[in-house]
């Protein structure tokens, strides 16, 4: 065949070339999926969407949502060169730890991207203070009760809405978010007023009601005095002192029974703003051991042991006797006082000279009768 180089000849053989040539189509590999979701904390019944998109990628790859091997969400959309896989649910109980995956696919070339949401998923943070009001005494321990609900990433305690630095100072212990409680150790009266429990989980920061802790000194009763020798029919008042800590209650005793204040009119005081005994008319009857005791509601103390011996005051001696004697003679005279306590002394005189040797008691209250021999 002439083969000459005019137009046809010079298509033909184009066209022969071309045929001869195999097709060649680029193919591109996909971009790794990046996962988006509408929340960045998860709580349960909360709806979250999740957003798997997958860049470039010739011929476009199938991207589908998978919830541990379990596929849960196969249909995707490819506009342009974005290839998107959108899935929504609502957050329950069993999402706790679940892992969810994106995954994308081609023919040429294959790629699986991991996506953990259970971090986020769980309970919503919550803080609260069981206990809102503490006593304790100095130097001994207390527990300030904290309770975290939800995943806490730190826990921060605060007095008197100042930041405590647990970390740095021995005598606080707990305040972890294994242990968010707060112990304080060797309490000093320093360490009472309000505190305040708060929780974060990075996102959310949620605080406690405020905790008051009240701080009291060891309650310690005294008696700064043990005996007390009153007159009959006067007043005497048996002194007792709460020198350290808080009374919340005060009783006394005599003679180990308890004394009901409210039932004698003869007594008043034994209160907690007024813990001294007061006795009026002061009797005979009311000689004995006495105790003042002190409760704060936790601990009891009592005063040593405080002695009442009231003292009756004598009448007027009274002399009966002969009027007139003979010498030689034996005779009898008889001196009478009556009321005293204890045991009062009695002499006889006669001119200048005192006899008490030969006094003899026949009643320890009534008389005391003399022999004398002249």
């Amino acid at each position: 065949m002439d083969l000459k180089t005019d137009h046809g000849v010079d298509k033909l053989l184009i066209c022969l070339v071309l045929l001869l040539v195999p097709a060649v189509i680029a193919q591109v590999p996909p971009g790794s999926p990046v996962i988006t979701s509408s929340k960045e904390r998860i709580e349960i019944g909360d709806t979250i969407t999740l957003t798997c998109t997958s860049k470039r990628g010739i011929p476009a790859p199938s991207v589908k949502w998978y919830r541990g091997e379990n596929e849960i969400s196969p249909i995707y959309n490819t506009v342009g060169d974005l290839t998107t896989n959108t899935y929504t649910f609502t957050a329950s109980d069993r999402d706790q730890f679940a892992v969810y995956e994106c995954r994308k696919t081609t023919r040429d070339h294959n790629g699986v991207s991991s996506h953990r949401e259970n971090p986020a998923l769980g309970e919503p943070l919550e803080v609260n203070a069981p206990r809102l009001s503490y006593s304790a005494q100095t130097s001994n321990s207390v527990t300030l009760q904290c309770e975290v609900t939800g995943t806490a990433t730190n826990i921060y305690w605060y007095k008197s809405n100042q930041l405590l630095q647990i970390g740095s100072n021995n005598h606080f212990s707990g305040a972890s978010v294994q242990t968010p409680s707060l112990t304080i150790t060797n309490i000093a009266l320093s360490d009472g007023g309000e505190y305040a429990c708060s929780a974060t989980n990075g996102i959310d920061t949620k605080r406690s009601r405020n905790i008051v802790l009240s701080v009291q000194a060891p309650l310690a009763v005294i008696a700064p005095s043990t005996l007390y020798t009153p007159m009959t029919s006067t007043s005497v008042t048996l002194t007792c002192r709460i020198t350290s800590g808080t009374a919340t209650d005060i009783k006394w005793y005599k003679d180990d029974q308890q004394l009901f204040i409210a039932l004698n009119a003869r007594y008043s005081g034994g209160s907690v703003g007024t813990p001294s005994l007061v006795i009026t008319n002061v009797q005979l009857r009311d000689g004995g051991k006495y105790i003042c005791s002190g409760a704060d509601g936790s601990v009891t103390r009592n005063t040593t042991t405080i002695t009442l011996s009231p003292k009756a005051t004598p009448s007027q001696p009274i002399l009966v006797g002969p009027q007139s004697v003979t010498a030689g003679s034996s005779n009898t005279w008889t001196c009478t006082s009556t009321g005293a306590f204890p045991a009062q002394t009695l002499a006889m005189r006669i001119g200048n000279e005192l006899f008490t040797n030969e006094l003899a008691t026949n009643s320890l209250f009534e008389s005391l009768p003399v022999r004398i021999e002249l």
